[in-house]
């Protein structure tokens, strides 16, 4: 457009007389000159049409504009289209922005939430687990919670399962030399399938391996755990899409030491509670607060 333009502006003879012909043309000049002439039209046609495209796109008569307004023109409409995104984006801290990539998938822009955003809450009976999301590694299951926290419930939603460190892990969450790695597995175990509501499988992503305070998926979901130690033996076997605030694991630790009852699950002994802990997903303010 500017290479147009500039051309348009070194054009230093006049406008043709209307309504004339090639043959009359040539009776007042050279070919070169009538070169020039229709030169000059072309261009004229082309700067005219990039015109009426600017009143168009803004919805005003903009008037003749030369290559520095056109220029400038141009950086206050790339600087309005970066505000209204970063509003929108103000909006739902939540909410990463997606784009696809391939067919079928979808992934964030690279955006990271903030210190004190894209925090999310675990309410129960003996207090809030705070939940940083990771988008950056699991934005198919981030879009689930966001779908949680639109429904303004989650009615079914509960952990029916605690089993504590025992003697395999310190305080920390390391493994202890020569220990077994459980039962117990360190963990508590619930559901985040809200009554009512159709559940999609969540597919595997590529995510860090389960450390103290992480949360993850039991397969596809909905089933989660929040893991109360560091298990680097399980490798990636499991989708990781959140971590609870190091502040709030006294939490999932009270609830892991709830009475609870013996069970096997495929083979593998397991504590149930004996008393489920309803839940319900909230979402928290930025700067802290519930």
């Amino acid at each position: 457009m500017l290479k147009t333009l500039e051309r348009y502006q070194k054009c230093n003879y006049g406008a043709p007389e209307p309504n004339i012909s090639a043959r009359e043309a040539l009776s007042f000049g050279s070919f070169e000159e009538l070169s020039s002439q229709q030169e000059y039209l072309k261009l004229k046609a082309r700067f005219e049409a990039l015109q009426r495209t600017q009143r168009n796109l803004l919805g005003e008569d903009l008037g003749p504009l030369n290559s520095k307004e056109l220029e400038s023109l141009e950086r206050q409409l790339d600087m309005s289209l970066k505000q209204i995104r970063s509003t929108r984006k103000q909006k739902d801290v939540l909410a990463p922005e997606k784009q696809e990539v391939g067919n079928n998938v979808m992934w964030t822009s690279g955006i990271i939430f903030g210190r004190g955003e894209g925090i999310v809450g675990l309410e129960t009976e003996y207090g809030t687990l705070h939940i940083k999301l990771l988008p950056e590694c699991s934005p198919h299951s981030v879009a689930y919670i966001l779908e949680l926290l639109s429904l303004r419930h989650c009615a079914g939603c509960q952990f029916y399962r605690a089993e504590g460190r025992g003697q395999s892990w310190d305080i920390n969450g390391n493994h202890i030399q020569d220990a077994s790695f459980g039962p117990p597995f360190a963990l508590i175990q619930g559901t985040l399938e809200a009554q009512g509501q159709g559940f999609n499988q969540i597919q595997s992503e590529h995510c860090p391996t389960v450390k103290r305070g992480s949360v993850a998926w039991v397969g596809s979901g909905p089933e989660f755990f929040i893991s109360l130690a560091h298990h680097q033996e399980w490798r990636n076997s499991y989708t990781v899409f959140g971590s609870v605030l190091p502040e709030d694991m006294v939490i999932a630790e009270k609830i892991a030491r709830l009475p609870t009852k013996s069970d096997v699950w495929n083979n593998i002994d397991v504590s149930v509670l004996e008393k489920t802990v309803p839940l319900k997903i909230q979402r928290v303010k930025i700067g802290g607060g519930d």
